[in-house]
């Protein structure tokens, strides 16, 4: 809080990508990904998350496992932290394919370092959902969730000419 009222800052989630953290010159640096805020919680009611910007995508994924719930979507890199996958624009496929449009809430430090939440439907909340950082550093994010689901992997090796007979 005490850096935010201080001046220019920039945020950087750790780990938002494959490389390593960017540097920009004349910017002070806020590495939300080495911040601590770590906590993860689960409300069975909302069948939402709440979690720190910190908390490896791995992490959540555990979290969320006790509660028979997974993330609506994610990528590959599990080391990844959540404000890094929300920065990055980190997505798999699908109708909900950017991990980003789980989010319903948020909650960011304003310029005078004071705690600010948006939720979905605040009429600034759009904006805050886009900016993910570059308004404020993210404190903690609520994400929805999804059940478990059941897949079966069935996988043959055969010619290409007989490809049409397993269909």
């Amino acid at each position: 809080r005490d850096a935010i009222a201080g001046g220019a800052y920039s945020c950087l989630g750790q780990r938002h990508s494959y490389n390593g953290i960017q540097v920009i010159p004349g910017i002070t640096a806020l590495d939300m990904g080495k911040s601590g805020l770590k906590a993860c919680t689960y409300d069975p009611v909302s069948e939402t998350a709440t979690c720190g910007p910190s908390l490896k995508i791995v992490e959540l994924k555990q979290e969320l496992l006790k509660h028979r719930r997974k993330m609506l979507n994610s990528g590959n890199y599990m080391e990844q932290t959540v404000i890094g996958a929300l920065t990055g624009g980190t997505h798999g496929y699908g109708a909900q394919g950017v991990v980003a449009q789980s989010v319903t809430a948020l909650t960011f430090l304003d310029g005078k370092g004071e705690p600010v939440t948006l939720k979905a439907g605040d009429p600034d909340f759009p904006y805050a959902a886009l900016s993910f950082g570059t308004i404020g550093p993210i404190i903690s994010v609520t994400l929805r969730t999804a059940p478990l689901e059941a897949y079966q992997s069935d996988a043959w090796i055969t010619r290409l000419s007989k490809k049409a007979a397993l269909s």
